[in-house]
C-alpha cells in the first residue's frame, strides 16, 4: 500500500498501524524509503502501550514523522507511546476522537492512531500551499510552531495548526 500510494503521487502518507518491532522490517524500511524518495511525507503512530516508541514500527524508521497522543490537558496520553527518543517527534489529540462508525454514525475512540491523520491531514494542507515542502521542512514548522506541554520531554511538542498554516503562507508570499 506504502509503494502504491508513493506510485500515484501521494504528499503525504498517513500510517495508524504497527507494532513491537526494535528493528523494523526490512520490507516496511524500504517500502518507506521508496515512498520518501518520491517525495512522500511518512507519518506514522508510535502505539499504545505506553512503553518506548523506539521499540515500535513504522515509527521508529528514519525520516518518519512519529506521532504520540495527548488528552484534553496536553499530557501525554495515558496510553500512548513515548516518541521523544526518535528525531521527528510531535504529538497530536489522540483521546476521545470522533470518527466513524461501522454501520453509520460517529463513535469517540482514543489512540496514537487518531492523532496521527491530524498531523496527515494538517501536512496535506502545506503541501498544497507548498508543493516542494520536504520532510525535514515539515517537522521543523511542527516542532518550531508546537507548544511546549508539561509532557514535551516524553512525546515532543504539540502541533499547533493555526501557526503552522500561518507560516507556510508566510513563505509562499
Amino acid at each position: 500500500a506504502i509503494i502504491r500510494a508513493a506510485e500515484s503521487g501521494a504528499d503525504v502518507i498517513s500510517l495508524s498501524l504497527g507494532g513491537w518491532f526494535p528493528q523494523p522490517p526490512k520490507v516496511e524500511v524500504d517500502a518507506i524509503k521508496y515512498a520518501q524518495s518520491r517525495g512522500a511525507i511518512v507519518v506514522a503512530a508510535t502505539g499504545n502501550s505506553d512503553d518506548d516508541g523506539r521499540e515500535h514500527a513504522p515509527s521508529n524508521i528514519q525520516g518518519v514523522i512519529a506521532l504520540a497522543a495527548i488528552d484534553r490537558d496536553n499530557r501525554k496520553a495515558e496510553f500512548s507511546n513515548t516518541n521523544a527518543g526518535l528525531a521527528q517527534a510531535i504529538a497530536a489529540p489522540g483521546v476521545d476522537i470522533l470518527s466513524l462508525k461501522t454501520g453509520g454514525g460517529y463513535v469517540a475512540l482514543s489512540g496514537t492512531s487518531m492523532a496521527t491523520p491530524y498531523v496527515a491531514g494538517l501536512l496535506g494542507v502545506c503541501r498544497a500551499l507548498r508543493p516542494d515542502l520536504t520532510t525535514e521542512d515539515a517537522y521543523a514548522l511542527l516542532h518550531q510552531q508546537g507548544t511546549t506541554g508539561p509532557d514535551a520531554d516524553r512525546v515532543g511538542r504539540t502541533i499547533h495548526a493555526g501557526a503552522v498554516i500561518q507560516n507556510v503562507q508566510r513563505l509562499i508570499k
